[in-house]
């Protein structure tokens, strides 16, 4: 049997935003089979749902799934720390070893977020 690869916006037109956000943190990057009918016993039922179950049982029945990390979400939070630490006037430096990043990457979100308008330019020369 084939494996389908999904992703966030696969998942959760079909069981909802929570319980996506649960698949992809329990199963995220694994494989898993979706049964074809759904009781309140099965794992399924008892991490998402018994509804949220047998709508995924309904829509991908005795497939194997590709569930999808959470690893954006994590890298989007990490983003979001670094931008309102450059708001409050830290240092590249410190961003970067607050963050688990090198300096380079806390320019490269500067410059990002500069672009995307989150940030004025008068800070870079601040924090640069």
């Amino acid at each position: 049997m084939s494996v389908k690869n999904t992703t966030h916006d696969d998942l959760a037109p079909i069981v909802g935003f929570t319980a996506t956000i649960k698949l992809a943190a329990y199963y995220g990057g694994k494989n898993m089979t979706v049964p074809k009918k759904i009781s309140e016993k099965h794992v399924l039922a008892k991490l998402i749902g018994v509804p949220a179950a047998s709508a995924l049982a309904n829509e991908w029945p005795g497939c194997i799934l590709a569930v999808p990390t959470l690893h954006f979400a994590e890298v989007e939070l990490r983003n979001s720390r670094v931008l309102q630490l450059l708001r409050d006037g830290a240092s590249t430096d410190a961003i970067a070893k607050a963050n688990g990043i090198t300096v380079r990457r806390v320019q490269q979100l500067r410059a990002e977020f500069e672009a995307a308008g989150f940030l004025p330019e008068i800070l870079r020369e601040k924090s640069a």
